[in-house]
């Protein structure tokens, strides 16, 4: 994946946990989604597809524009403009293994 540049989209945390040194070596940029495995709030295959679809672009622009790997998180707002795609970088010391995703503005 990282040969080919491509972004990782899963749903786990423990995804970071489990191969947090392969994606640190090789600089792989993830794309964390929100509300997969909720049972309150659960994002849908449809949802997902559209939220996909709507931050595509802004990821990839992001990565390519980088010097070295991106995280993200991806979900979908709550509130005023409940339904709206999100997209928060993730910083680079939240990529520790056992340490919580934070976001932090774009």
């Amino acid at each position: 994946m990282a040969q080919e540049a491509l972004v990782w989209v899963t749903k786990g945390d423990d995804a970071k946990r489990s191969h947090h040194r392969q994606i640190r070596q090789h600089q792989l940029s993830v794309v964390w989604v929100r509300g997969l495995d909720r049972s309150k709030s659960f994002i849908s295959v449809r949802q997902l597809h559209l939220m996909l679809t709507v931050k595509l672009p802004e990821i990839v622009a992001q990565v390519a524009a980088a010097n070295g790997a991106r995280y993200f998180e991806l979900g979908l707002k709550s509130g005023q403009y409940e339904g709206h795609p999100v997209l928060n970088r993730v910083d680079q010391e939240r990529m520790q293994p056992g340490a919580r995703l934070r976001e932090i503005g774009i």
